[in-house]
């Protein structure tokens, strides 16, 4: 979980993972992941608010084992190979990826802390990623505690409607 307030550029390396992040000033939203040479990168559950040009550059496709969940707001969500890929359906149709990915304004606050507005496509968006074992990722970057069942909210942070409810069936006694 991070808020970046400048691109992800990652040059080489063997395995990636790019989870649960909120790139992007919404304001300009002129953010992106750029992913050069790996093995083995995974992408999910990211808000890529670039509202003026690529929120995701992959040179090589072969770099990329997992690429879903991810919100973009922008013209061109993706560049695969070198070709522009403007819409969630041409992200789909080329690279195999995206089945559950989504276009369109994530509808956050104002950094420096983008929390998700009521109505925003985010929100339950996400998948759960509690079976990777990874604590940091089982709450938002606030601390909030993440469901550890059901789907997750996209981004570093975690609505509130994704929180444990509290309980209902206690009594307190007063002396």
């Amino acid at each position: 979980n991070s808020i970046v307030c400048c691109n992800i550029n990652l040059h080489n390396g063997t395995i990636v993972y790019i989870l649960n992040n909120t790139l992007g000033n919404s304001q300009n939203g002129f953010m992106s992941i750029f992913l050069q040479s790996f093995s083995d990168a995974h992408v999910k559950n990211n808000i890529i608010n670039n509202q003026t040009g690529v929120g995701l550059q992959i040179l090589d496709s072969s770099v990329v084992a997992e690429l879903d969940y991810n919100l973009y707001n922008g013209p061109t969500p993706v560049q695969w190979n070198g070709t522009n890929l403007t819409t969630i359906a041409s992200v789909r149709s080329t690279t195999g990826f995206e089945s559950h990915g989504l276009q369109g304004n994530p509808l956050t606050n104002a950094f420096p802390a983008p929390t998700l507005q009521a109505g925003s496509p985010a929100i339950s968006a996400g998948v759960n990623l509690t079976s990777l074992g990874v604590s940091q990722l089982d709450s938002d970057i606030t601390g909030a505690v993440r469901s550890s069942t059901g789907s997750w909210d996209v981004g570093a942070y975690a609505n509130g409607s994704n929180l444990p409810k509290p309980p209902t069936d206690l009594t307190a006694v007063v002396n």
